[in-house]
């Protein structure tokens, strides 16, 4: 395998990671969002023919209770589980990538800061740090005077 397929494989690797990433939080949160809106609604339509005496409406407002409490649940289990994902995949890319030359990582890593894909994004930044590469573009030089620019000296008066 050559530098260039390898370099290629390597990228197509991390991108592929931030599109898992991503698709492991949706996946997740659409699972358990669907899970507990199922739960819910069944709750809504039994709950009432159970309790049909009930004064206070408790039979319409546990189910609305808890659709809330079963949202608030599936974002807490999906997205540090799609944040966990990430991480291991930033030590299984920092073990491969250790073994390449600086010039090699630097090859790697450098078009996969500007990735449209966020996660995958979010894989590099701490693998640029790590391995002291630079993250942000070089500052553009100063522009040349025209010769018609006010000198400081002028611009007191």
């Amino acid at each position: 395998m050559t530098d260039e397929q390898q370099i290629a494989a390597l990228r197509e690797q991390i991108q592929q990671a931030g599109r898992n990433t991503g698709r492991t939080r949706r996946m997740l949160t659409g699972g358990l969002l669907v899970a507990t809106v199922a739960i819910c609604a069944y709750a809504w339509v039994t709950l009432p023919r159970r309790y049909p005496n009930d004064p206070h409406g408790l039979n319409q407002i546990a189910p609305t209770v808890a659709l809330v409490f079963g949202v608030g649940c599936s974002l807490l289990i999906a997205l540090p589980s799609a944040v966990l994902y990430r991480l291991r995949c930033v030590g299984a890319m920092r073990h491969v990538l250790r073994s390449l030359s600086p010039k090699k990582r630097a090859a790697v890593l450098l078009p996969l800061q500007r990735e449209v894909c966020d996660d995958t994004r979010r894989i590099v930044a701490p693998l640029l740090n790590e391995f002291g590469l630079p993250t942000e573009a070089a500052p553009a030089a100063a522009p040349a005077a025209r010769g018609d620019e006010a000198s400081p000296a002028e611009e007191a008066r």
